[in-house]
């Protein structure tokens, strides 16, 4: 996930950023020169709170500034210590007070940055560098405490020697620093901070972007944005191109190539005159002026192809105007408290989720001196790409993630953050979650149109990283996760759902064959069974179970068989469907042949088994290993009485499943489906019965595929040719974009299976704009199928996670019986 490039400046030292709370404002933490108190002398530290190792090297940055009117003061040296050791740095500089320029920086703040003229403002930033004192010591935490290790901490002690009138004082800050490992990440995730600022702006004056890209390596940041203010630059852009702003942007590239962290480019523009918000604007291809309102601001980042987030949108002195609209996004974790706290900034990325626009979620920290930058965290997926163009184009997208440290995913249908899924009313799915390992949440919160559903995580979900939350989708909206524990907190993006329809209700019956040969096949269904009841779980429907053998007689079976059996009455309860599934047992079934016809009968009948509804979609899934009786002894049943009952019941679909290759229980089964509109599923033997029997469900219970355009080369099929393949050319509808989606699992018939792409990526192959794949078939196989005459070939399979279906005509011919063909041919 780091940027592997050539460093060009020597990384000495590296400083981490953490939140400064020096003892004058311990409540509010002083994070630019404006936050200072007047009326007193003040140091200031700089200093890493937290590293991940003891031998990270690292800078303290300690300053003295002379806040008392008209005092002045000389600033001797400033120290480090830490347990018995001392690091000492001389500076012999005198600086006057600074009280004057930053009371009137305060009132330019408080008034609107247009109370003051840039080069006004530009003077009295120059005023307080000139007269601030510093000096910045290099250390290693392992060279000041030798036995320290991770999950230990360092206390430190900052002393600064200042000397007035003659006498000698001593000013003391303390900090500690923490040794705590990096924050876990996931392949595709990169990490940044998307709201920094320099000496460019109001920072200190040490804060050079070499100094902040340092920080953010430290941290293990993968990217970093520098927004410095708009309004510290002057209006005139011309001339601005040519000086402030180009040393600026050469300063932030250089920072880049400094410490192979990706830099982009922005700015931070507020409304000229007004105090209604401000704009941070990604990969600025040039200077935005600061002398526009903020919707004409907005219109110029979008219009120079930038990337517009809302900062701090709750802030108490410039809180955003939400009837400016086109953002991508807007920053919900802040770590200062004077930003009103990150609620009601989720609060109000629920609005725009709503809207489907400006919804990526950002956690920045506003960082003014160095110290906080990384605090919090922005996670984007790119794949892993950390360029610049990569990281501004996944928060465009709303692939995001705001937390204070740790990262959470999730992904629903196949889909993840940013996306859009189509869903029916009324349909369940799962929220499959899943976070790195070492991060630990107590509580994962589903945000779903504004309503909260809470799950607790057990410890074992912990231990697995991932937890699955059931959903309901009941009309378009969006779903986003907040997740909370010890590691800390995270938010996320949306992922957006749309309705495209009511879900199909539908009624189904097992029609299992339990005679003797079946053991094998009976124990491999019991052992899916909560793989059975979990596929129906997210489908409106009422399941039964009816098993046949044979009649109890001779020749046909014998003591305990039976020509049909209730096994279950019709249910949507999983836990009761479960319990059926168990309760299947094992006849004889003397001869080869068994009561198929009679099980069929009596499940189409359905009376006994609660009655099949009158609207639902109506399939029976048969399951056996041999044949019918045809006709049968005692009910004279024949495969024409079976499909003319099924068809008078509403209709009825048969789908069965046949196990082991017998020729003539695979014709007879064909014929069941292709005279009721069902498929027929092979299973070679009982390692296969479970994948079949869920492939032939997940096939009922997704009866609208999506319609794919087939065509199958050859269209005449010589069953005496020696070809290898069959070509079929597979169109998608518009909706599937060529180079994203995946297909798997392509049959023809349900029976034959494809030879697939090596990758399975769906592209354009034929240049007319729509996702397209070719695949072949083993010609042997197809022909294996199929008897002369014009026959239909159906090809199924799954296109990013949805079923999809095309059909296509061929004629068959057979030299050997085609009398016609040969005199033809003589």
């Amino acid at each position: 996930m780091r940027v592997d490039r050539k460093r060009i400046w020597l990384l000495l030292a590296v400083p981490i950023v953490v939140v400064l709370q020096p003892a004058f404002a311990a409540a509010v933490p002083a994070h630019k020169i404006t936050d200072l108190p007047l009326g007193s002398t003040e140091i200031v530290v700089d200093v890493p709170e937290v590293v991940g190792s003891t031998e990270t090297t690292c800078w303290a940055a300690i300053a003295v500034a002379e806040l008392r009117p008209d005092a002045a003061i000389t600033v001797a040296e400033v120290t480090l210590r830490a347990n018995d050791k001392k690091m000492t740095a001389t500076i012999g500089k005198t600086v006057s007070s600074i009280s004057k320029p930053v009371r009137r920086l305060k009132d330019i703040e408080a008034l609107g940055s247009s109370a003051a003229t840039y080069s006004e403002q530009r003077l009295l930033d120059t005023e307080v560098a000139e007269n601030i004192a510093y000096a910045i010591v290099e250390f290693r935490p392992c060279d000041l405490d030798p036995g320290l290790a991770v999950g230990g901490t360092l206390p430190l002690t900052f002393e600064a020697t200042v000397v007035e009138g003659g006498e000698s004082r001593v000013i003391v800050e303390q900090r500690s620093m923490l040794i705590q490992a990096q924050t876990a990440s996931f392949d595709g995730w990169v990490r940044g901070d998307g709201h920094v600022h320099t000496h460019w702006s109001d920072a200190w004056p040490w804060v050079s972007p070499e100094w902040q890209a340092k920080a953010a390596d430290i941290m293990q940041l993968d990217w970093i944005a520098f927004t410095d203010h708009t309004w510290d630059y002057p209006d005139d852009a011309e001339w601005l191109e040519s000086s402030d702003f180009k040393a600026a942007r050469s300063e932030y590239l250089a920072a880049e190539m400094a410490t192979g962290v990706s830099v982009i480019v922005g700015e931070e523009i507020a409304a000229h005159g007004t105090g209604n918000g401000h704009l941070l604007a990604y990969d600025v291809p040039r200077f935005i002026p600061f002398k526009n309102s903020l919707a004409d601001s907005l219109g110029s980042v979008l219009r120079a192809g930038a990337v517009g987030v809302v900062a701090h949108p709750n802030h108490l002195l410039f809180p955003w105007d939400f009837s400016i609209t086109g953002f991508s996004g807007l920053e919900v974790v802040d770590p200062f408290p004077f930003n009103s706290g990150n609620r009601s900034s989720l609060d109000r990325l629920d609005v725009q989720a709503k809207k489907r626009t400006g919804a990526a979620a950002m956690a920045s920290t506003d960082s003014h001196d160095g110290m906080s930058t990384g605090s919090v965290l922005t996670w984007v997926y790119t794949g892993g790409d950390t360029s610049p163009q990569a990281v501004v184009d996944g928060i465009a997208a709303g692939r995001t993630i705001a937390s204070d440290g740790p990262l959470i995913d999730f992904t629903v249908k196949g889909k993840r953050i940013g996306d859009v899924i189509s869903g029916r009313m009324g349909e369940k799915a799962t929220v499959e979650v899943s976070w790195p390992a070492g991060t630990v949440y107590s509580n994962i919160t589903l945000v779903t149109n504004g309503e909260r559903i809470g799950h607790y995580v057990t410890q074992a979900e912990n231990w697995s990283h991932s937890a699955s939350v059931p959903v309901t989708f009941l009309e378009d909206g969006y779903l986003r996760l907040e997740a909370v524990g010890d590691s800390g907190e995270a938010y996320t993006s949306p992922l957006y759902f749309d309705i495209v329809g009511t879900m199909p209700q539908l009624d189904l019956v097992f029609v299992i064959d339990t005679t003797g040969s079946m053991w094998d096949d009976i124990w491999s269904v019991k052992q899916v069974a909560s793989s059975i009841v979990d596929a129906l779980d997210g489908v409106d429907c009422r399941v039964a179970i009816v098993d046949y053998r044979d009649f109890p007689q001779w020749p046909y079976g014998g003591y305990g068989d039976y020509a049909f059996n209730d096994v279950l009455g019709f249910t949507a309860d999983s836990s009761t469907l479960y319990a059926g599934i168990q309760r299947l047992g094992l006849g004889w079934g003397a001869d080869w042949r068994e009561s198929v016809y009679s099980g069929l009968m009596h499940a189409i009948d359905g009376t006994s088994l609660g009655g099949w509804r009158p609207q639902p979609n109506k399939v029976i899934i048969l399951m056996g290993d041999a044949p019918p009786h045809d006709p049968e002894p005692y009910t004279g049943y024949v495969v024409d009485d079976i499909l003319q009952a099924a068809y008078e019941a509403d209709p009825i679909s048969i789908y069965p499943i046949l196990i082991g290759g017998d020729p003539t229980t695979a014709f007879a089964f064909q014929r069941l489906a292709e005279g009721s509109n069902g498929q027929v599923f092979f299973a070679d033997d009982a390692d296969d019965v479970a994948n079949a029997l869920l492939d032939a469900i997940g096939e009922v219970t997704s009866p609208d595929a999506v319609e794919a355009s087939v065509d199958v080369k050859p269209e005449t099929l010589n069953l005496g040719s020696n070809g290898e393949n069959l070509m079929v050319h597979i169109t998608f509808p518009p909706e599937f974009v060529p180079g994203e989606v995946e297909v798997t699992g392509i049959t023809i018939n349900g029976v034959v299976g494809a030879i697939m792409p090596p990758d399975g990526i769906v592209r354009d192959g034929d240049g007319n704009k729509r996702a397209d794949v070719v695949v072949q078939f083993p010609r042997a196989d197809v022909e294996a199928i199929l008897n002369p005459g014009d026959q239909t070939l159906v090809v199924t399979g799954t296109v990013d996670g949805r079923r999809f279906s095309g059909q296509d005509a061929v004629n068959t011919i057979d030299p050997s019986r085609d009398e016609g063909f040969r005199l033809r041919n003589e």
